[in-house]
């Protein structure tokens, strides 16, 4: 019985069609504990006593310009 043609070229790119999907996979996996830390540090210091380390909000104006 005689190879189709299309199958043994599938075969041979399958490993690189899996390892680019598994690549993929640990990217997103990385850029969402990324965005994680990121937003937690965010958070954390938004709501910090300390006035320095509050970043102003966009959009919200001080007392002194009322």
């Amino acid at each position: 019985m005689k190879e189709d043609p299309a199958w043994t070229s599938c075969s041979r790119t399958s490993r690189y069609l899996l390892s680019g999907f598994v690549v993929t996979i640990e990217i997103s996996v990385l850029a969402f504990l990324g965005a994680l830390l990121i937003g937690t540090i965010v958070a954390i210091l938004r709501i910090s006593p300390i006035a320095l380390r509050r970043a102003p909000r966009s959009g919200e104006q001080s007392a002194e310009c009322h």
